[in-house]
């Protein structure tokens, strides 16, 4: 029976347990937080597409032009951001802090101007008659909105990582936080590049 037991770590059936956790709780958090955030995000896609579906006219008249130009250069900063915590990692395994700390400082610098940017495509927007009061500005905001407040919070999470850096001891054992970490960097770009493919690519 104790031979179909999968262990989290080797040779855990072979020796006395040495008190440390079978499975990583950073490990486990992620993973909820991950399947909570694609929950949320799938709501909010598949209520655009419903909204769509249903409307003869999409987006409705009078709205601003929202061409994949005018979200190009948020799309190549974000790309960026996620190649510099990826290139931050493989330095977090070599124990080369001092280039770990300058690639996520270059990653948290780039995700701060795409915020920028992208607050700045809000005023474009509103000034061009895109409001929260009308249908297709509701569902714009609030599933843009999500992906901002969720974008903040990685921000929050590199500004952790470069004061965590400065004692090196305590990122000795983080390699499992970082990479889940970057690992929310590539969902961050895979639901940035949904949202662009439902609002901003007119087909």
């Amino acid at each position: 029976m104790g031979s179909d037991i999968i262990f989290e770590r080797p040779n855990l059936a072979d020796s006395t347990h040495d008190g440390k956790e079978l499975v990583s709780s950073k490990r486990l958090g992620f993973m909820l937080y991950i399947g909570l955030t694609i929950m949320l995000f799938a709501g909010l896609f598949g209520g655009y597409v419903i909204l769509k579906g249903g409307t003869v006219v999409w987006p409705p008249e009078g709205m601003p032009q929202m061409p994949i130009l005018a979200i190009l250069p948020h799309t190549m900063i974000l790309m960026a951001t996620v190649l510099l915590m990826r290139t931050a990692l493989a330095y977090s395994v070599k124990a080369d802090f001092l280039r770990f700390r300058l690639f996520v400082g270059f990653a948290a610098s780039l995700s701060l101007v795409f915020t920028i940017a992208f607050f700045l495509e809000w005023q474009r927007l509103i000034d061009g008659g895109l409001l929260f009061e009308n249908v297709y500005g509701s569902i714009y905001f609030i599933m843009t909105g999500a992906f901002i407040a969720h974008f903040i919070g990685g921000i929050v999470a590199q500004v952790r990582y470069l004061k965590r850096t400065t004692v090196v001891n305590l990122i000795v054992g983080h390699n499992v936080g970082f990479n889940n970490a970057v690992s929310w960097h590539y969902l961050m770009l895979f639901l940035w590049c949904i949202i662009c493919f439902l609002v901003y690519w007119n087909f």
